[in-house]
């Protein structure tokens, strides 16, 4: 039985902002047969509190702690699960939309999601104390993953293995969106939607990208049975990535189901309710809040994709959740886990929670000519000072840098040559908020 925790510059040349027209999803098919299993099993992970190690994220979970407990508190109500099809030849029982069930072509392929450590919901030093926190522009690699989900199986038929295919890619096969249509926007009170998305390969079943690492797991008769003290069906596999420090160090998952059975294509149903053909997995999302569009927070790249069969559009792109212009849209998060770690973060404290500014680096240092300064913010700023000062507390330097854009590399020098030898202190203000450290000039 497992018990897990629930608790949650190479990537920024490649990782693009597009102006690409997506097309909004206006309507979807709802699977008739939600099963549930009841409220999840939360179990507490030892905090470290040294510098570098791992950390299980959880986007739902995080985000539940985020939302004051929205989403568990009305677990049955905001748990869904869809079946996924690895082509749309499979039939599923959906509602008509007049209040009756039809028998139809099932409409998602795969599931994905796209992780941003970085987050302020996965940072927050009273609902993580002591955890690492991976900051914009850090280096860490994906070391494990994990897929919460639903196994069925048709009982008379012990010998079929099926498949479960997942693979994770990193910021340099994913894209940015930069989202400015208002059937999009406007869900969101928000004049321009920012988000990540990857492509898919067709013939892999798999992340479209040369950092895709693709884990194939066995889905016997056993694996049924292998569940979760609350019934659910968790898979996990090692992934061994590494993102790369640099712009927006993001990584993307999918879940695929293929099927070892054989079926009449576009005749066939895997069944509805207990009545299971044709074995079936069921991926796990979550609502946020019944009928509502989910929440967005700009520099918050966590985002959940599906994959149609049917791809309305959208080709071989996957679809965000945002996409989805109805309020009864229920995928919005999806239920997966990521094992991240990272051998230079330091624990989550209160004041990396709130400072926009990351990842600084100062070089050279010590230095006699120059020194320059990199630095991302969270934020856009449109003034951002960098001052230096003596032991006295003097200002002996400053230079002031205008709109400073968000999630973007910033570089500045700085000329020292004619300021003595010794120890000295810069500190990089943005919008109203700093960080210091110390330079030495020789």
């Amino acid at each position: 039985m497992k018990k897990i925790l629930l608790s949650g510059f190479l990537a920024l040349s490649v990782l693009i902002s597009t102006a690409q027209t997506r097309n909004p999803i206006t309507h979807f098919k709802q699977d008739q047969n939600r099963v549930t299993k009841g409220k999840p099993v939360v179990t507490n992970s030892p905090k470290k509190k040294t510098r570098g190690g791992s950390r299980w994220y959880n986007v739902v979970d995080a985000t539940n702690e985020a939302l004051g407990g929205q989403i568990y508190n009305n677990f049955q109500n905001n748990v869904n699960t869809a079946i996924i099809w690895q082509d749309s030849t499979m039939k599923a029982l959906y509602g008509d939309g007049s209040g009756g069930v039809v028998q139809e072509a099932i409409w998602v392929k795969g599931f994905g999601q796209v992780i941003d450590p970085a987050s302020a919901i996965f940072n927050d030093a009273t609902v993580f104390p002591g955890e690492i926190e991976i900051k914009r522009g850090k280096t860490y690699t994906v070391d494990s993953v994990g897929v919460f989900c639903i196994y069925e199986r048709n009982a008379s038929k012990p010998n079929i293995v099926d498949t479960l295919i997942i693979s994770v890619a990193n910021s340099s096969d994913l894209f940015l969106i930069n989202e400015t249509q208002t059937a999009v926007t406007n869900n969101y009170s928000t004049d321009t939607l920012k988000n990540a998305d990857f492509s898919y390969n067709f013939n892999t079943n798999a992340i479209k990208g040369s950092s895709t690492i693709i884990k194939k797991i066995p889905l016997t008769a056993s694996s049924v049975n292998d569940t979760l003290e609350s019934g659910w069906n968790y898979f996990a596999t090692p992934i061994n990535l590494t993102v790369a420090a640099g712009g927006l160090n993001l990584a993307g998952m999918t879940a695929v189901f293929k099927s070892g059975d054989t079926w009449t294509p576009l005749v066939d149903s895997c069944g509805s309710g207990s009545n299971v053909i044709y074995n079936r997995l069921r991926l796990v999302s979550f609502e946020e809040s019944e009928n509502t569009f989910r929440s967005y927070t700009k520099g918050d790249y966590n985002s959940s994709q599906l994959m149609r069969n049917d791809t309305t559009g959208w080709g071989e792109d996957l679809i965000p959740s945002f996409y989805f212009t109805s309020t009864a849209y229920s995928y919005e998060q999806h239920w997966f886990e990521w094992k991240l770690s990272c051998a230079t973060c330091n624990p989550v404290s209160i004041d990396a929670v709130n400072n926009i500014i990351s990842q600084t680096a100062v070089y050279p240092n010590p230095t006699n000519s120059v020194v320059n300064f990199d630095f991302y913010l969270q934020e856009s700023a449109k003034n951002v000072t960098i001052e230096l000062t003596n032991l006295v507390g003097q200002v002996v330097k400053t230079k002031t840098l205008n709109n400073v854009n968000a999630n973007t590399k910033t570089n500045a020098s700085i000329s020292v040559a004619d300021l003595t030898s010794g120890l000295y202190i810069y500190t990089i203000h943005a919008n109203g908020q700093k960080v210091s450290n110390k330079l030495m000039i020789k």
